[in-house]
């Protein structure tokens, strides 16, 4: 929720703007929901409302105050920060950065990814950011305050024991739950060094000793080889994995493109985002064409057998 209280959208049009990029990217809002929450946010979270709430709350602080005194401690005061703080959290949350350390050129191939992948950044804004990231999260910065443990506790059961896996646990969690991991399908290393690199481009603070680590835990963890092989060990249970395996295979009817889905739309948020959604065939090809226009590693004979599939087991 600091994504939100963080942003400083000011009016409802901003919010509303906001709602309807969500929804291109899955979030399974109705047509009359949109106008309720641009209203609710536009009243809850614009600095008007935040000022208000301050001046008439005495002694103590409300939930969005305390986010953003959260944000303001992580990033440090300079020109680039409120740009950061309103745009990059929009996707995602800001210990993404402020966890990383790179050189400028890093910064600079990040920020250059991240407009690609649609963040609304101006072009003379490009410069003033990577600029503020290497400054005040460069190699030379002093190392981020450890969340390891905490990240790591609640996930702790539904990972196998390893070299890697707490990495995997807080690392990977900061952005999405570990079942998008479990799920993926991928069954080599070269595959799985694949997925780590491109979340490193999305900001994961992965070391570059740690790449390989995590490449070789999730090989052996998560391919489908390794799945066969913990069920058939297992006598009457289930693991965290295989039963966000089995949601997965319950989730999506079998089909041309349902491989292709639970692989690459699972990289980025949980695949409810799509099964809880109903959109008619040009609705589907636009979602489609925007995760694409984000980052979506799909091919262009993918699209269309994804949106067929789409349309086919999620239309109105």
């Amino acid at each position: 929720l600091n994504t939100i209280s963080s942003a400083g959208y000011s009016s409802k049009e901003e919010w509303a703007n906001v709602v309807s990029d969500m929804i291109a990217m899955g979030a399974p809002l109705l047509d009359d929901e949109i106008d309720i929450v641009a209203q609710y946010l536009t009243a809850n979270f614009s600095p008007e409302a935040s000022s208000s709430s301050s001046s008439s709350t005495s002694g103590s602080t409300s939930g969005q105050a305390a986010a953003n005194t959260s944000a303001a401690t992580t990033f440090p005061e300079g020109m680039g920060k409120e740009i950061i703080e309103t745009v990059c959290s929009q996707c995602h949350g800001l210990n993404n950065i402020s966890d990383a350390r790179r050189t400028l050129e890093e910064w600079e191939s990040v920020v250059s990814d991240m407009v690609a992948r649609g963040a609304p950044l101006l072009i003379d804004e490009i410069d003033t950011v990577s600029e503020y990231l290497v400054k005040n999260f460069g190699p030379h910065s002093p190392p981020p305050a450890s969340s390891r443990q905490e990240a790591g506790a609640s996930a702790a059961t539904t990972l196998s024991e390893g070299q890697g896996k707490e990495i995997v646990e807080t690392v990977c969690t900061q952005c999405h739950g570990l079942n998008t991991i479990s799920s993926a399908g991928y069954s080599s290393k070269e595959e799985w060094a694949n997925v780590v690199n491109d979340m490193i481009a999305m900001g994961a603070p992965l070391l570059d000793d740690e790449i390989d680590i995590v490449a070789q835990y999730l090989t052996a963890s998560f391919s489908p080889e390794a799945s066969s092989s913990s069920s058939s060990s297992t006598s009457g249970s289930t693991s965290g994995q295989a039963a966000a395996n089995t949601s997965a295979a319950t989730i999506f009817p079998e089909g041309q493109g349902k491989e292709i889905i639970a692989m690459v739309c699972g990289q980025c948020h949980g695949l409810n985002n799509i099964s809880d959604a109903s959109r008619t065939k040009e609705e589907w090809e636009s979602v489609v064409s925007d995760m694409v226009a984000r980052g979506a590693p799909l091919l262009l004979d993918e699209i269309e057998t994804v949106t067929n599939y789409l349309a086919e087991h999620f239309g109105p």
